[in-house]
């Protein structure tokens, strides 16, 4: 079963505020969470992670460098929030890569799209270079340190 970590935004301004959950079913989380809401919800995205631990570690990680941000629970202001420095420091740290899914131009403003085709760019260029890095550790060429 795949695991998710979502983000997804209340109501359609720019600076709407946003929550960062956990879900093995995005769409079935999001129409849960539209019952309690008078603003529309929609996602903004959504990560792919291996495992349900992946999943809460990686929320984790989102919610402790977002605190400035947090308004209530898992709710927070946008502002300026730079995901894809984000989601790169998180790969950095742990190693652990996940995939950032499309959301669909349906959902997003041109100014979103722009903006999440740079962080999947990005994960995918961190992608590369880590199993490069792994496939030079695995033949001898590097130490574990100089991927680390």
């Amino acid at each position: 079963m795949d695991w998710f970590v979502y983000i997804i935004q209340s109501g359609d301004r720019p600076k709407s505020p946003i929550k960062i959950g956990v879900s093995s079913n995005v769409d079935k989380r999001v129409a849960e969470l539209q019952t309690g809401n008078p603003y529309p919800l929609k996602v903004l995205a959504s990560i792919t992670c291996r495992s349900k631990s992946d999943a809460y570690g990686l929320e984790n990680f989102i919610h402790k460098k977002l605190r400035k941000h947090r308004m209530k629970g898992e709710w927070f202001k946008q502002g300026n929030i730079d995901f894809d420095n984000l989601f790169s420091h998180y790969h950095k740290t742990t190693g652990i890569i996940h995939e950032l899914n499309p959301v669909s131009k349906m959902n997003c403003k041109d100014g979103e799209i722009k903006r999440l085709k740079g962080i999947i760019k990005g994960l995918r260029k961190e992608n590369e270079r880590l199993r490069n890095d792994i496939d030079e550790y695995l033949d001898g060429d590097i130490s574990i340190n100089s991927i680390l």
